[in-house]
């Protein structure tokens, strides 16, 4: 969704072309919890504390896409106030 967005926006702005957005496929894959344990205990560098999912809604909220696409003091709140 935010993809998207941005994508659309890019567009708008004329840095490229309606064409090639339409065109474009990124194919995606979550995986479960178990999953990110499993490969995160595999490589054995770390150990998992605390493990959250992060769901999104289809509209993105005003603040967020803000956050992401605005200044970088933003940005660094946003990320802050996500990895509490």
């Amino acid at each position: 969704e935010l993809l998207e967005t941005t994508l659309n926006e890019l567009v708008n702005q004329g840095f490229i072309e309606q064409e090639k957005v339409d065109s474009f496929n990124i194919p995606m894959y979550c995986p479960c919890r178990e999953e990110v344990s499993n490969e995160i205990a595999k490589e054995g560098s770390f150990e998992v504390q605390r493990l959250e999912l992060l769901r999104r809604s289809e509209n993105v909220p005003k603040e967020e896409l803000e956050a992401i696409t605005g200044s970088a003091s933003a940005k660094e709140s946003y990320g802050k106030s996500v990895s509490k």
